[in-house]
Protein backbone atom coordinates (compact mmCIF):
# COMPACT_ATOMS: atom_id res chain seq x y z
CA UNK A 1 0.00 0.00 0.00
CA UNK A 2 1.40 3.37 -1.00
CA UNK A 3 1.13 6.17 1.54
CA UNK A 4 1.06 9.87 0.75
CA UNK A 5 1.32 12.85 3.04
CA UNK A 6 -1.08 15.66 2.20
CA UNK A 7 -1.59 18.88 4.11
CA UNK A 8 -5.32 19.67 4.36
CA UNK A 9 -7.28 22.22 6.35
CA UNK A 10 -10.60 22.15 8.20
CA UNK A 11 -13.07 24.95 7.42
CA UNK A 12 -15.49 26.65 9.84
CA UNK A 13 -18.13 24.00 9.19
CA UNK A 14 -15.75 21.16 10.07
CA UNK A 15 -15.22 20.03 6.48
CA UNK A 16 -11.84 18.77 5.34
CA UNK A 17 -10.47 20.90 2.48
CA UNK A 18 -7.87 19.29 0.22
CA UNK A 19 -5.37 21.27 -1.84
CA UNK A 20 -6.65 22.00 -5.37
CA UNK A 21 -4.01 19.80 -7.06
CA UNK A 22 -5.25 16.82 -5.02
CA UNK A 23 -8.98 17.62 -5.08
CA UNK A 24 -9.07 17.66 -8.91
CA UNK A 25 -8.51 13.88 -8.91
CA UNK A 26 -11.87 13.29 -7.17
CA UNK A 27 -15.50 13.81 -8.12
CA UNK A 28 -18.22 15.29 -5.92
CA UNK A 29 -19.60 12.71 -3.51
CA UNK A 30 -16.64 10.35 -3.88
CA UNK A 31 -15.57 8.85 -0.56
CA UNK A 32 -12.03 8.61 0.78
CA UNK A 33 -10.76 6.42 3.57
CA UNK A 34 -8.43 8.22 5.97
CA UNK A 35 -6.43 6.23 8.51
CA UNK A 36 -5.22 8.15 11.55
CA UNK A 37 -2.63 6.92 14.01
CA UNK A 38 -4.08 6.24 17.44
CA UNK A 39 -2.58 7.11 20.78
CA UNK A 40 -1.23 4.05 22.57
CA UNK A 41 -3.35 3.13 25.57
CA UNK A 42 -1.81 4.09 28.90
CA UNK A 43 -1.10 0.76 30.64
CA UNK A 44 -1.15 2.42 34.08
CA UNK A 45 -4.78 3.55 33.85
CA UNK A 46 -6.00 0.03 34.58
CA UNK A 47 -4.18 0.15 37.95
CA UNK A 48 -5.77 3.39 39.15
CA UNK A 49 -7.86 2.82 42.25
CA UNK A 50 -6.78 -0.75 43.05
CA UNK A 51 -4.68 0.22 46.07
CA UNK A 52 -6.24 1.38 49.34
CA UNK A 53 -5.90 5.05 50.33
CA UNK A 54 -2.78 6.02 52.26
CA UNK A 55 -3.19 6.57 56.02
CA UNK A 56 -3.87 10.26 56.68
CA UNK A 57 -3.85 11.10 52.98
CA UNK A 58 -1.05 11.41 50.44
CA UNK A 59 0.67 14.52 51.81
CA UNK A 60 0.66 13.34 55.41
CA UNK A 61 1.98 9.93 54.44
CA UNK A 62 4.87 11.37 52.38
CA UNK A 63 5.72 13.92 55.09
CA UNK A 64 5.87 11.13 57.65
CA UNK A 65 8.18 9.11 55.40
CA UNK A 66 10.53 12.08 55.00
CA UNK A 67 10.65 12.83 58.74
CA UNK A 68 11.72 9.30 59.58
CA UNK A 69 14.49 9.36 56.97
CA UNK A 70 16.07 12.60 58.27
Amino acid sequence: MTQYTIKATVDQKGRLVLPAEIARHFTAGQELEITLPTEPENPFLSAVGILPKLPGGNLTFIRNLREHGA
